[in-house]
């Protein structure tokens, strides 16, 4: 290796819970680290490189991890990775120069070099998750609204009040995937219930509850002569 270390870990940053982590290998759990606990905590809450020709005599060092594994840390770099902003996304930690030597200012460029490399990547791969999650939701947002505007297609073409209803009904139940709904009308002696299907197709009166969210939804708007209910939860 250029940098001849015994040891590197990336740690990334989890701003959630507020915590730097790391996965050594594939079959490895991760390790967590508080972002203000260690020597990657204070590299990472300072923007700070830190060079340790022996961490047992630096109070920022957890000696536990040696203790239970048997390896003894010497020296150890730690190194912020900063995106182009200058944020703080990560944290490089090189451990153990070979042959027992300290890290040099040599050894620091080559690091800076590589820490910048790092950084541009760790962006682009984070940025590109974000342009896919939102691809992936306006094109979910897309499908509903062509999905609404075919309804919207069927309720205009309709001649009649039951197949009005109908498509009413099955637009409802379809487009906000719903259990059942349930049409109503409003009459002068108030709301009338229509038509109201189940998860079955069948038809059935509609339920006191399905009714009482009728009534609320007519009494908080402007009050349009068809009311549609879709009501007992999503699938």
């Amino acid at each position: 290796a250029i940098l001849e270390v015994e040891r590197t870990t990336l740690f990334l940053v989890d701003r959630d819970q507020q915590q730097l982590w790391s996965q050594v290998a594939d079959d490895a759990a991760p390790i967590y680290v508080p972002w203000d606990k260690g020597l990657v905590g204070r590299a990472f809450t300072q923007k700070q490189v830190l060079n340790v020709p022996d961490a047992y005599d630096h109070p920022d060092f957890n000696k536990e991890v040696d203790q239970s594994t048997g390896y003894r840390t010497r020296s150890i770099l730690c190194f912020p990775i900063q995106n182009i902003s200058g944020e703080v996304i990560g944290v490089i930690q090189l451990i153990n120069k070979e042959r027992g030597l300290n890290f040099t200012g040599q050894d620091l460029e080559l690091v800076t070099a590589f820490a910048a490399q790092i950084g541009m990547s760790i962006e682009y791969c984070t940025n590109y998750d974000k342009l896919r999650n939102l691809h992936e939701n306006l094109q979910s947002k897309h499908q509903t609204l062509l999905e609404m505007m075919h309804r919207m297609q069927d309720l205009i073409s309709c001649s009649q009040p039951a197949t009005l209803f109908r498509a009413t009904q099955r637009a409802a139940t379809q487009v906000l995937r719903a259990r059942s709904a349930a049409v109503y009308l409003k009459t002068r002696a108030g709301l009338r219930p229509a038509l109201q299907s189940s998860e079955k197709g069948t038809l059935l009166p509609p339920s006191e509850e399905q009714q009482a969210h009728a009534a609320e939804a007519v009494s908080c708007s402007n009050c349009a002569p068809l009311q549609s209910a879709a009501l007992n939860g999503r699938d």
